[in-house]
């Protein structure tokens, strides 16, 4: 049975614009490394909020192993 994401846990979807060469790059990238694109992001905008001196409490939603 599926378990339901509590709404406090869950994510926030936004849309940004990039340059098109740009999205070129950062897809090959992403492609070639087996990374999720908002994974990505999300930890690029972590680091700088951390450098600009921002706690970033980082949470996540994480399912119970089943013990077989």
């Amino acid at each position: 049975m599926r378990h339901k994401i509590p709404d406090e846990m869950k994510k926030d979807k936004f849309t940004i614009t990039i340059d098109e060469k740009l999205n070129d790059i950062v897809n090959e990238y992403l492609e070639s490394n087996d990374i999720k694109r908002s994974n990505y992001i999300e930890k690029l905008i972590r680091e700088d909020m951390k450098k600009k001196g921002k706690n970033i409490d980082k949470k996540f939603y994480t399912k119970k192993k089943k013990v077989a």
